[in-house]
C-alpha cells in the first residue's frame, strides 16, 4: 500500500495531461523553430496566380521620395501549417522586425488570457484590485471592459477637434500620453480620465483602454512571474522570443516589434485555439470569445477613429452587426475570418480557421490606395 497514493497521483496527473492534449488540435509539426515551406512547389504549380499577386502587391513606380503603387514590403501565406507563398521587398526579409503598432492590443489580449489561465486575475476583477492611484469612481471598470474597449472613459483618441483644427497636445489623450503628462505612467493616466459613460454601456476604439489593460495585467503577473513573463509564458513558447515590446517607465506594453514570420506564429496560436505543440497557452474558449462582438459595440459606438470594421475582443471580425447597420467587411471571405491591422500602412494579419489559413502582409503604403479585398482574393487563388 505504501506506493498506492504516489501511483494515484501520477495517474491523475497523466489523465489530466491527456485531457488537456485532447482539447488541443493535433499537428504533424509546430513552427517553433522554423516554418516548413512549399513556396517553390506552389509557385511552379500556380505560376499565373503568383504572378497576378506580385503584379498587384509589389509593383512600385517612381523613386524615393515619390514612390507610388501598392508597395508591400512582405507577404506571407500559410496553409495547413506550411508556407505556400513568401516574398519580401523594399529592404525587408524574413528575419527583419517591424514595429506593428496596432497589433500590440491583440498581443495584450492574448497575455490577458495567459494571466487568466494562471489564475492571476479574472475578467470580473476591478482595475483597482491590481492598480492603485485610480479614482474611486473608476473602480467599477473591470478587466473585461478594458478588453472590450467599453470602459466608458472620456478618452480622446483623435488629434482633431470638432472643427477639424489641431487641438493642443493636452486635449488629445494619445498625444498627452505619449509626450505630455501621461508618458511616465500610461495605464494610470488612462484610468484617471473622467468617465463619459458607465462601463459596458458604449464602445470606443481607445489606446487608453489597451494601455490600461496592459498595466493591470502586468501588475497582476509580474510579482509572481517576473518582468520577462510575456516571453517565458507565451512568446518564447511559440517561437517568437526574438520579438520585443516598447514600454513606458512602469512597464505597460506599447508597440510590438516582430518579424513577419513571428506575426504568423501569433496567428497560428489563434488558428489552433490557443494551443501550441499539445500545450494549452490560452484558456479554452478564449479564441472563440476573441471573435465575439462585444455587446457594447452592438449597443452604441463612439466613433472617432474607426471605420466600418466590426470589433471583436482584441481583433476585428468578419461579421455583420445589424444593430449598427454594419455588413461584413470582406464578403468574399468566410464568416469565421478574423484579423488585426497594424497601422496606417496596410499591414494586416488574417486568420481563417475554416480554410486553415493565415495571410500576413507587411505594408509600406501610407496612401491607402490599395484594395485589401482584391489582395485577399489573389491570396486565396494561391492557397486554394
Amino acid at each position: 500500500m505504501k506506493n498506492f497514493f504516489p501511483a494515484v497521483i501520477l495517474l491523475a496527473t497523466l489523465v489530466a495531461g491527456a485531457a488537456r492534449a485532447q482539447n488541443c488540435p493535433t499537428r504533424p509539426y509546430w513552427p517553433t523553430t522554423e516554418w516548413r515551406s512549399r513556396a517553390a512547389e506552389v509557385k511552379a504549380a500556380r505560376a499565373a496566380e503568383v504572378a497576378a499577386l506580385e503584379d498587384y502587391a509589389f509593383k512600385v513606380t517612381g523613386n524615393e521620395p515619390g514612390l507610388t503603387g501598392v508597395r508591400v514590403a512582405g507577404f506571407l501565406i500559410v496553409k495547413s501549417g506550411e508556407i505556400v507563398y513568401e516574398r519580401y521587398a523594399l529592404g525587408a526579409d524574413d528575419d527583419k522586425r517591424q514595429n506593428y503598432m496596432g497589433f500590440a492590443r491583440s498581443v495584450v489580449g492574448a497575455l490577458t488570457g495567459v494571466a487568466v489561465a494562471h489564475g492571476a486575475l479574472t475578467l470580473d476583477d476591478s482595475v483597482c484590485a491590481h492598480l492603485d492611484n485610480v479614482p474611486e469612481g473608476n473602480c467599477t471598470i473591470q478587466v473585461q471592459h478594458l478588453l472590450d474597449m467599453s470602459s466608458g472613459l472620456d478618452w480622446q483618441e483623435s488629434h482633431l477637434g470638432a472643427t477639424g483644427a489641431l487641438d493642443p497636445v493636452q486635449h488629445c489623450s494619445v498625444a498627452a500620453m505619449s509626450f505630455g503628462e501621461g508618458r511616465a505612467d500610461m495605464a494610470r493616466f488612462a484610468l484617471n480620465h473622467p468617465r463619459r459613460d458607465e462601463p459596458g454601456a458604449t464602445w470606443q476604439f481607445s489606446t487608453g483602454d489597451s494601455l490600461a489593460l496592459s498595466g493591470v495585467v502586468g501588475a497582476a503577473m509580474t510579482p509572481q512571474y517576473g518582468e520577462h513573463w510575456p516571453w517565458s509564458l507565451l512568446l518564447d513558447r511559440i517561437g517568437a522570443g526574438n520579438s520585443v515590446f516598447t514600454h513606458d517607465p512602469r512597464g505597460a506594453l506599447l508597440h510590438w516589434i516582430a518579424s513577419l514570420r513571428d506575426l504568423a506564429r501569433f496567428g497560428y496560436l489563434y488558428l489552433n485555439d490557443g494551443c501550441w505543440d499539445g500545450e494549452r497557452l490560452l484558456p479554452e474558449h478564449w479564441v472563440a470569445e476573441s471573435r465575439t462582438v462585444p455587446e457594447a459595440f452592438k449597443r452604441k459606438r463612439v466613433v472617432e477613429l474607426w471605420g466600418t470594421e466590426v470589433a471583436g475582443r482584441g481583433w476585428m471580425v468578419n461579421q455583420a452587426v445589424p444593430e449598427q447597420g454594419l455588413n461584413k467587411s470582406w464578403p468574399n471571405l468566410p464568416d469565421d475570418a478574423f484579423f488585426m491591422a497594424g497601422g496606417l500602412d496596410g499591414t494586416i494579419l488574417f486568420v481563417i480557421p475554416s480554410l486553415d489559413l493565415l495571410v500576413a502582409i507587411w505594408g509600406n503604403n501610407h496612401d491607402g490606395n490599395y484594395d485589401m479585398g482584391r489582395m485577399m482574393d489573389l491570396s486565396l487563388a494561391i492557397a486554394r
